[in-house]
């Protein structure tokens, strides 16, 4: 094995150095450009002249500024330079990165617990040019939500504008009640995949396990019932819950009618409903009993599990939908 010279040992301190910094302010949102970003790697470190690396070394420390450091120690538990310039390979190869929380602590360091206050265990930590953060599909789904909510109560315009106006509006409404449906699709999903990665393998049955993981067509209905029974110990949903039955029996066939679209009436097993008629009979009033009733139900579930009253993503859809009853209420 051959023996590094010191020249070379010092040209990659100082490479690694460089890497580490070029992260550090990637994560700050301090980088304008993938090129900036990069420019660490056009620099010919080991053919600099011996002062200039011995120079180099002795500066290393300064190469992360106090900025950087307090950063890195305030989100992360055990990062370093050498971590940091790992993960500089990483995103140099796809010119960004997002990669699951749980492979991040895996392969880097530990996200420490307050960064990760109220975000789902199933987060996918993000660093692109607008800095370092999280996402997840709740939070997108709740914002796409509020978004079609907004444009379905925004002003209508001209007489001129009328044709176009209800065009939208019938658009937002669709689109609001298909997006409350997946909102809770994913945050039923969620709350499961973070029980099971939380859960050593041991403390649960092997069936239910198959039920948490909803490989075998576990049906939304049985998910409201099983799971937050199953995470919390204890059942949250009877039979005849107001809030269950109005969502699923009386609001889902709009739902349905919606995603999968037809003429033909169900038969009597799955409620008789003529998709067509269900179909076109959406409107804004389905849309916003709907997304209450999304709303209701994850703080109900999310309360039970022993979480915060309410998701911290769900918060702003949470106001919006309550300051709308409000004002409808003094519109009355």
């Amino acid at each position: 094995m051959a023996i590094k010279r010191q020249r070379d040992v010092e040209a990659e301190k100082i490479h690694k150095a460089n890497r580490a910094a070029a992260v550090g302010r990637l994560m700050l949102g301090k980088v304008s450009s993938w090129d900036e970003f990069l420019s660490v790697e056009t620099i010919g470190y080991s053919s600099l002249p011996r002062k200039q690396l011995k120079s180099g070394v002795k500066d290393i420390q300064s190469r992360l500024s106090q900025e950087i450091v307090k950063f890195c120690r305030s989100n992360f538990e055990n990062m370093n330079v050498d971590r940091l310039s790992m993960l500089f390979e990483d995103i140099k190869a796809y010119r960004g990165l997002e990669i699951t929380c749980e492979e991040f602590e895996r392969k880097y360091s530990r996200i420490r617990s307050h960064v990760l206050n109220g975000l789902p265990a199933h987060s996918t930590i993000v660093f692109c040019l607008d800095g370092m953060k999280f996402k997840f599909p709740e939070d997108y789904l709740a914002k796409d939500l509020q978004c079609s909510l907004e444009g379905l109560m925004s002003p209508q315009g001209d007489k001129e504008k009328a044709i176009e106006d209800i065009r939208f509006e019938e658009f937002y409404f669709r689109s609001s009640v298909i997006t409350s449906f997946n909102l809770l699709e994913a945050y039923l999903n969620g709350i499961s995949w973070d029980f099971l990665f939380n859960t050593p393998p041991e403390n649960l049955s092997n069936k239910r396990r198959k039920l948490l993981e909803g490989f075998q067509g576990v049906s939304t209905r049985e998910k409201l019932k099983k799971y937050p029974a199953i995470i919390a110990g204890s059942e949250l949903f009877g039979e005849e819950d107001s809030d269950v039955v109005a969502l699923l029996d009386i609001m889902k066939p709009f739902r349905d009618a919606l995603v999968h679209p037809s003429p033909f009436t169900m038969s009597e097993k799955f409620g008789g409903h003529n998709k067509a008629e269900l179909f076109y009979r959406v409107n804004s009033d389905t849309a916003l009993l709907v997304a209450h009733l999304t709303c209701k139900i994850i703080k109900r579930i999310n309360s039970h599990i022993g979480s915060d009253a309410r998701p911290v993503w769900l918060a702003e859809l949470d106001d919006y939908l309550d300051d709308l009853e409000k004002t409808n209420v003094e519109q009355v």
